[in-house]
């Protein structure tokens, strides 16, 4: 299992390469998402040679990452599907997920990653 960065966002990013965040998440700041739900983890890699880069989700608590689970069979594993336009998706299964503080963390295949700080919370609705 891959540990925690501790050195920030795209730490070991090569080639200039740079993990961009899409909507629903964020590039700055914690997202907050309802335990339960589905979350599409989208990204894009910009600058660098971007081919044959697969990515793979991680969850973090205090240090320690597990895989993330998907939501449906869209996605094998924990890994990222491309989506086009040098983009990669995940459907994250939050029901998993307990509520709190946590760490996604976008791992690609030449080491680069980005972490995500997000909290969940139980939708009592």
């Amino acid at each position: 299992m891959p540990e925690l960065g501790g050195g920030g966002s795209d730490a070991g990013a090569s080639g200039d390469r740079a993990i961009v965040l899409e909507p629903p998440l964020s590039n700055t700041g914690v997202i907050n998402i309802n335990q339960g739900s589905g979350l599409p983890v989208r990204f894009a890699i910009t600058n660098g040679n971007n081919t044959d880069v697969t990515a793979q989700l991680y969850i973090g608590v205090q240090g320690n990452l597990v895989p993330a689970i998907s939501n449906g069979n869209a996605n094998d594993g924990n890994s990222f599907r491309p989506v086009g336009n040098n983009s990669f998706m995940f459907n994250l299964d939050t029901s998993h997920i307990p509520s709190g503080s946590h760490i996604l963390m976008i791992l690609l295949s030449d080491g680069a990653f980005r972490e995500i700080d997000i909290y969940a919370s139980i939708n009592n609705t």
